[in-house]
């Protein structure tokens, strides 16, 4: 499972679809939030269910959900800077221990 795809995690979509057939259109570069996250039943493939988004029921009469691979993980600007702070910051140098 990706790391990043837990309930409550914040997410932006890279691949979006117009809807139709029962699913509510997904727009891409939108920000969505993870309500639940599962397995398809066949597939195995993950998905997630989004807040404030309901797709209908499958035909295993259970809700619907995305594939997860339509979103990436929502980072904040601040986020991204502090990666990189992370990187500047010295480290205490090894010195090997003699047997």
């Amino acid at each position: 499972m990706s790391s990043w795809v837990k309930v409550g995690n914040k997410c932006v979509c890279v691949r979006g679809f117009k809807g139709g057939a029962g699913w509510p259109p997904l727009v891409e570069g939108t920000q969505y939030t993870i309500r639940e996250v599962m397995t398809h039943p066949e597939t195995g493939e993950l998905g997630v269910r989004l807040l404030d988004m309901n797709c209908g029921l499958s035909r295993f009469h259970m809700e619907k959900g995305w594939e997860a691979n339509r979103f990436r993980p929502l980072v904040s600007e601040q986020d991204d800077i502090d990666m990189f702070k992370a990187l500047l910051t010295p480290t205490p140098e090894l010195v090997p221990v003699e047997d």
